[in-house]
């Protein structure tokens, strides 16, 4: 059973769409970890600067019981 001309047509381009379609899906997942590294990223420089924050008050704290005493 052969193909006709349209169904080979068809068949060509299918096989000549995969390799794009696996090329796509590949930067895909490339994007979603990078957007995953920056999220993580993105929290520890939150985590850093809630940390900070925390010391910085700590440390005026310390002043103004300093100055009331």
């Amino acid at each position: 059973m052969s193909l006709t001309d349209d169904e080979q047509k068809e068949l060509d381009q299918l096989q000549n769409e995969e390799p794009l379609r696996d090329a796509m899906r590949q930067k895909l997942e490339d994007a979603r970890g990078v957007l995953a590294d920056m999220e993580n990223c993105d929290n520890r420089a939150g985590e850093g600067l809630e940390q900070s924050m925390m010391s910085i008050g700590s440390q005026i704290q310390k002043e103004d019981k300093g100055e009331e005493n």
